[in-house]
């Protein structure tokens, strides 16, 4: 159901869909500092 959404939305807003390589997929991780597994660098 996902993937219907998604082509949807690029095409209401006029835009192409991103097409790139996985490994230079623009994303951002967050860690929860208080999570006793979280380890820092």
């Amino acid at each position: 159901m996902m993937w219907p959404l998604a082509l949807d939305a690029w095409a209401s807003a006029g835009l192409s869909i991103p097409d790139y390589p996985r490994d230079q997929t623009p994303v951002r991780v967050f860690f929860d500092q208080d999570d006793p597994e979280f380890v820092s660098g």
